[in-house]
């Protein structure tokens, strides 16, 4: 008799787990206590690059601000579709978000037939943290001191003017690209692995040009070995203040190369969880500490909540597509 009593209580504690498990993943979000356990950020690239370094430094500010530790997960791969994918699988209950450049967002629907996300209904904006920017640069030993001069140079030299990336499908890649496209010259791309083989290229004279980040092209322009012509992106870099932008030399064309690192959360996330997390980065990143932090690394501070963030995603998303129709990039 104790035998068969047994099994009908695990039988009957079976019966419930189910149940049970549905309860607790359908339990109503507490709102007002939100974070009440540590928040996950999802970065989907490899350690160390400029994406995961903004998300541990934001991170480790909100845990103060937040109560709650804020925990930063490397899931690199897939063209960041690993990473983004781990995000929309998870609970839209807030502790499971998405720290990306804008890269995955905006150019891999674009460039993707078959994504395992989309962006649109997948994922909600939640705060724009920073802008970022690409800059020209030459040798320094070559006669090119402007934009001008570097059309001038373009032109003349042909089938054989080339241009240096850190890798291929990258913004360094299409920025050359689209502006062979806009100055009526095709000229050759090169990819390399990385910002470092990139500039050793254009300082050996094996590649004419190279797009890269300012605030890593900052030390070699200051030694003197390469020469900044325009910086691609919203507004002047930080890390290169006197270079102007390509704006501002009349070829606004070249702003959407700048691209941003924000944060995002799982489609269904409830707004106010969404709001305060916005409220709580901006404050951080407004913070002159954290300003200049990430000021002195290249990464403009662009403090912008939800709503903003969205309206970038839309108007970029149209200017991407425009970019890839002019260049003829086509869907893989």
């Amino acid at each position: 008799m104790k035998t068969h009593s047994k099994l009908r209580l695990m039988i009957a504690a079976l019966a419930l787990t189910p149940a049970v498990l549905w309860a607790q993943s359908h339990a109503p979000i507490d709102t007002k206590n939100y974070p009440q356990r540590p928040v996950r950020f999802v970065v989907p690239f490899a350690a160390g690059g400029g994406t995961d370094i903004v998300a541990r430094k934001i991170g480790n500010e909100l845990s103060a601000s937040l109560g709650q530790p804020v925990i930063i997960e490397n899931r690199p791969g897939g063209s960041s579709a690993i990473g983004i994918n781990a995000v929309v699988a998870a609970p839209a209950d807030g502790y499971t978000l998405l720290v990306t450049h804008s890269s995955p967002i905006i150019q891999n629907p674009l460039i993707f037939k078959k994504l395992s996300y989309d962006p649109k209904k997948d994922l909600t904006p939640v705060v724009e943290i920073s802008r970022g920017q690409q800059v020209l640069l030459v040798n320094a030993s070559l006669p090119i001191k402007d934009l001008k001069e570097f059309i001038a140079y373009a032109k003349s030299r042909g089938a054989d003017m080339s241009f240096g990336s850190w890798g291929a499908g990258t913004v360094s890649h299409f920025a050359g690209d689209y502006l062979g496209k806009i100055i009526g010259t095709q000229m050759i791309h090169v990819p390399y692995q990385g910002t470092a083989p990139a500039m050793q290229a254009v300082m050996g004279n094996q590649v004419g040009a190279v797009f890269i980040d300012p605030a890593t092209a900052k030390p070699q322009v200051v030694a003197g070995k390469l020469r900044a012509i325009a910086v691609a992106g919203a507004n002047r870099s930080p890390a290169l203040p006197d270079v102007p932008t390509f704006k501002e030399l009349g070829m606004s064309e070249m702003v959407p190369f700048g691209g941003w690192i924000g944060i995002l959360a799982p489609a269904g996330t409830p707004p106010e969880i969404v709001a305060r997390i916005s409220e709580k980065t901006m404050q951080v990143i407004k913070r002159e500490d954290v300003f200049a932090w990430l000021n002195e690394r290249g990464y403009v501070p662009s403090p912008a909540p939800a709503a903003e963030l969205s309206t970038a995603i839309q108007n970029e998303s149209t200017q991407w597509k425009q970019i890839f129709e002019s260049i003829g990039v086509e869907k893989q």
